[in-house]
């Protein structure tokens, strides 16, 4: 659902942060890649021009911390089970008591 609106949220808060707040969304924005589509965070990763970004605020230790959570979140998920969804049933009316 929030998908349609991180363009729009995303883009304006990144070009007005100093850089020591665009570091923590770029880091931010690397970690939506297992939560959100791929092609809105490409879309918005090449109109902000982030890979210069990346280039100059991103250590390769940075890259191992967001490697990592990427690796951590994905293992997390494959160990979930797979939920079933389940039946909605209608409310049981209760008589009307005097």
């Amino acid at each position: 659902m929030f998908a349609r609106h991180i363009r729009s949220v995303f883009s304006p808060a990144f070009k007005e942060a100093p850089n020591s707040v665009k570091k923590k969304l770029l880091t931010l924005l690397k970690t939506w890649y297992i939560y959100y589509p791929a092609e809105v965070l490409n879309t918005i990763y090449n109109e902000l021009g982030l890979a210069q970004f990346e280039a100059e605020l991103l250590t390769p230790d940075d890259h191992r911390k967001i490697r990592s959570f990427i690796d951590g979140a994905k293992e997390e998920n494959k160990k979930k089970p797979m939920m079933k969804p389940v039946p909605q049933q209608k409310p049981v009316m209760q008589p009307d008591m005097p």
